[in-house]
């Protein structure tokens, strides 16, 4: 019979503790990889042959809200064109390049929005809401943004798919019921003190409340 006594429960808690910690403090995540409703992508401009990179967009989901966070890198910014930044939601993957809102109310519960950021601008963000075909469900975004690169017109996409014309494509998984750290912890404690642990803490409440009684 294993014998749990304080020790060995405040042992087995600390390791537990430093492995969620090592768990949630890894490496920086790659492109297009997923860490607490968040990632980064890169966007680009051009065609199957040639893709430039000019920045990157971080997209943030919180149950139905996404956020989309553009920032451009050195030479580039938005263009002075009206309607400079173009989001179109999808409940299906993008395989070709969706021209305007009819294009995308086209696509499987296609939703489209239309945002016009200041000339010249590095970062924008915006935040929209996703339809309901898209709850507790992946959605599926198209992303772009008018850039000025040099001096040269072209159209952005976040997370470009190599075609000509170019186009974006990225899965936004949802993440309605996220489970904290805490919560995770807390499970892996009790799973791993077992049925012995759970009685020591048992044990030692009654005892408690024997000497107070007394």
């Amino acid at each position: 019979m294993t014998r749990i006594t304080r020790t060995s429960v405040a042992a087995a808690t600390t390791a537990l503790l430093a492995l969620g910690g090592a768990a949630t403090a890894g490496a920086t995540p790659a492109y297009g990889s997923w860490n607490n409703g968040q990632s980064t992508f890169q966007m680009g401009y051009g065609n199957s042959h040639n893709i430039t990179n000019n920045g990157t967009a971080t997209v943030t989901r919180v149950g139905d809200k996404v956020t989309v966070a553009i920032s451009f890198g050195t030479g580039s910014a938005f263009d002075a064109s009206a309607a400079n930044l173009q989001i179109c939601s999808s409940t299906s993957p993008f395989t070709s390049k969706v021209a305007g809102q009819a294009n995308c109310t086209g696509t499987p519960g296609g939703t489209w929005w239309v945002f016009t950021e200041t000339a010249g601008a590095k970062t924008a963000t915006e935040t929209i809401t996703l339809p309901s075909s898209c709850f507790s469900k992946s959605a599926y975004l198209q992303i772009h943004a008018t850039s000025n690169d040099g001096g040269t017109v072209n159209t952005t996409m976040v997370n470009p798919v190599p075609s000509t014309p170019l186009y974006g494509n990225l899965e936004v998984p949802s993440n309605d019921v996220p489970l904290s750290a805490g919560g995770n912890l807390g499970l892996l404690v009790i799973v791993a003190l077992g049925a012995g642990g759970l009685g020591y803490l048992s044990l030692r409440s009654r005892r408690r409340s024997a000497s107070s009684a007394a």
